[in-house]
């Protein structure tokens, strides 16, 4: 938590509350087990955090408010391809088109692996264009 600079953001808020998130009857156990943790540059953010029943039978959930004041910076993210460009006459040709000119750009890589990979990523840079 230290190294990621999270925090519990439960614990924080409800420092004094004797809430549980893990329970048995048999065994006349309760326990905080489970945490969520958040960036403490979000922590100003929180409107609520609380502990309550859930469908587990032996576990409740933490539920979490967030209202968000401002824009923030996102990272790069996850790019995932549209497979319905594939049936884009438009796209098709801009694959036709730039397709010879990748492989002449790479024609020296002999791995096909590698050549795969590149040609991948000059596709998502134009898709992406």
């Amino acid at each position: 938590m230290e190294e990621l600079n999270l925090t519990d953001v439960y614990g924080e808020l409800q420092q004094k509350s004797k809430s549980f998130t893990y329970v048995s009857k048999s065994l006349n156990l309760k326990s905080r087990i489970d945490y969520f943790l958040i960036p403490r540059s979000l922590f100003s953010d929180v409107r609520r955090a609380e502990i309550r029943i859930s469908t587990a039978s032996d576990h409740n959930a933490i539920f979490l408010s967030i209202h968000f004041k401002s824009e923030f910076n996102r990272g790069p993210g996850l790019w995932k391809f549209n497979n319905t460009l594939l049936e884009d006459n438009n796209y098709k040709e801009l694959i036709a088109f730039y397709y010879p000119k990748m492989l002449r750009k790479y024609s020296e890589v002999t791995d096909n692996q590698l050549l795969w990979e590149l040609i991948k990523m000059e596709l998502r840079t134009k898709t992406i264009g």
